[in-house]
């Protein structure tokens, strides 16, 4: 996953992500939130390590 710092783009291992993002993601209700959701989160699926 990589971020901007300062104009500057950086390889990093960890993130943080809200939880409403996960809540929204799969509430059938949230509308626009939802869509908006499941494709911010979309690429965290193919590197979410669980934790032990």
């Amino acid at each position: 996953m990589s971020f901007m710092n300062g104009g500057e783009r950086r390889e990093s291992g960890r993130c943080f992500v809200d939880t409403n993002l996960f809540v929204h993601a799969h509430d059938r209700t949230a509308g626009r939130k939802r869509e908006v959701a499941r494709i911010l989160i979309s690429p965290l699926r193919e590197t979410l390590v669980p934790f032990t």
